[in-house]
């Protein structure tokens, strides 16, 4: 049996606060993608790890007074940048809800594998 790398309980508020949420296709599609590659690293289910991703967006949406959809007329620049910060608030809660805080580096590694997906797949359209 693969030891369980995050808190039960966080994973379950994720996942429901997700279901709860309606996105536009766009953005559906990014979240779906990112956590496509995030969950080929981890053993997290699809839903739970779309609703971190999703609180990561909106978190830097509150801090920076902007919305997601505004970084469609940026340049690739400024979305490489903007996600980026995107993702290290990601696996900032990522690594805030493992069980062993020894499991850091595979969080590390997941989320940027899943950076590096997003900038060869998104940021330049």
């Amino acid at each position: 049996m693969a030891h369980q790398l995050f808190s039960a309980a966080a994973l379950d508020d994720s996942e429901f606060q997700y279901k709860q949420l309606t996105l536009a296709p766009g953005q559906r599609q990014i979240v779906e993608g990112i956590g496509a590659v995030i969950t080929k690293y981890l053993d997290i289910r699809p839903m739970a790890i779309r609703g971190f991703i999703w609180f990561s967006i909106r978190e830097w949406q509150m801090k920076n007074k902007r919305k997601i959809e505004e970084l469609q007329n940026s340049t690739p620049e400024d979305r490489i940048q903007s996600v980026g910060y995107m993702f290290g608030l990601l696996k900032e809660k990522l690594i805030r809800i493992l069980v062993n805080k020894a499991d850091k580096e595979i969080i590390e590694n997941a989320v940027d594998n899943a950076f590096q997906f997003y900038k060869t797949n998104f940021a330049n359209r």
